[in-house]
């Protein structure tokens, strides 16, 4: 009989810095998003926009993605929207 050799093993793949603030941007904006725009629950958005300042985030960036981009479950089109908007400033 044959044992699996792979069990427990983990593929590892790096993920790079700025790869990881964009996720986190991302994230941020679609949690602020369904809180102004699909529950209409201003004490949550106001919670969200309290995480950003504590995680001294920016905020062009975030209003960018909330605004820039029509659908925000799109990663392509954010990926796109952010790219955008980081080549100017």
């Amino acid at each position: 009989m044959a044992t699996l050799q792979s069990v427990g093993r983990k593929i590892l793949t790096y993920i790079s810095p700025s790869a990881k603030e964009q996720s986190a941007y991302f994230k941020i904006t679609r949690d602020i998003s369904e809180a102004q725009f699909y529950l209409g629950n201003r004490f949550q958005e106001i919670y969200l926009w309290q995480e950003v300042a504590d995680r001294d985030m920016d905020v062009s960036r975030i209003e960018n993605l909330l605004y820039g981009c029509s659908f925000h479950d799109d990663e392509v089109a954010m990926t796109e929207a952010d790219d955008d908007f980081m080549s100017k400033k």
